[in-house]
């Protein structure tokens, strides 16, 4: 992920497409990580999590595929991966090997992945 500039281009204005970025509806920009930003237009969307209807929504577009969430909470919820040996939900950075996620080199060595560490 990364960190949009300032002025980041809004959805569908030459934003280079990836497979994921956030949109969020007009107001004071703040570093969002994504590639794009723009509002969601119509009725205050419904968050496929909770099912709250917010005029605060925003999309988030990850492998191609469309969510809506009401507050990043949710987004959290739906999409974090989890560790394969704990559960832990990981929101920042985790550990991957062989397309499993580990919270921390002790998870990964548990679950028999020994070249993992911790940095220290």
């Amino acid at each position: 992920m990364r960190i949009l500039p300032e002025r980041a281009p809004r959805c569908g204005e030459g934003a280079r497409p990836e497979s994921h970025r956030i949109c969020v509806p007009e107001g004071p920009r703040r570093a969002l990580a994504g590639s794009a930003i723009a509002p969601l237009r119509g009725m205050a969307p419904t968050c496929e999590v909770c099912g709250n209807q917010y005029d605060k929504a925003f999309e988030v577009v990850a492998d191609g595929t469309s969510h809506v969430f009401d507050c990043f909470a949710c987004a959290i919820h739906a999409l974090a991966p989890q560790c394969a040996t704990c559960g832990t939900t990981l929101i920042g950075h985790g550990m991957e090997s062989s397309g499993k996620f580990y919270c921390c080199a002790h998870c990964a060595r548990r679950a028999g992945v020994p070249e993992m560490q911790d940095r220290a």
